[in-house]
């Protein structure tokens, strides 16, 4: 009789350990998932608030914004002041890979005299900020690479 309870509870010890080595396996992939679904979303509220702050930087007096908008319209001291200063800026705020670009009302990559509004290289993963909209213009882009 005493070996028959011995057994029983080395048994009942053994599914025990089994349960405490499956929550704690449990536990880590469940928080393995949580820290890579926060590092995103900090990535894209990153993305979201680089993209507003570099379309309100001041520029001689005017926002960014409002140099590019003028660009749109044809003002090439204004579009040569903008990709200069975008140029610097983008640079300074990334470290690690990004692409920037503007684009007109069709899609297509905004140019001046001096280059294009294209800035970095296109990745292939990247989180993506929203659209910058410019008054019917055209739209601002920014990716970051990860």
């Amino acid at each position: 009789m005493d070996k028959k309870g011995q057994s029983e509870i080395i048994g009942l010890a053994i599914v025990v350990v089994l349960l405490i080595f499956a929550l704690v396996f449990f536990v880590t992939i469940k928080n393995n998932e949580n820290e890579i679904d926060s590092k995103l979303i900090r990535t894209n509220l990153r993305a979201n608030s680089a993209l507003n702050a570099i379309m309100k930087v001041n520029v001689n007096d005017k926002q960014m914004n409002e140099l590019i908008e003028e660009c749109f319209i044809g003002k090439q001291e204004e579009c040569d002041m903008a990709l200069t200063s975008l140029e610097l800026h983008l640079d300074n705020i990334f470290e690690e890979k990004y692409y920037f670009r503007v684009l007109d009302g069709s899609d297509q990559i905004l140019g001046s005299q001096n280059g294009r509004f294209e800035f970095g290289k296109n990745c292939k993963v990247s989180i993506s900020a929203s659209p910058y909209v410019f008054r019917g213009f055209g739209k601002a882009e920014l990716k970051i690479c990860t």
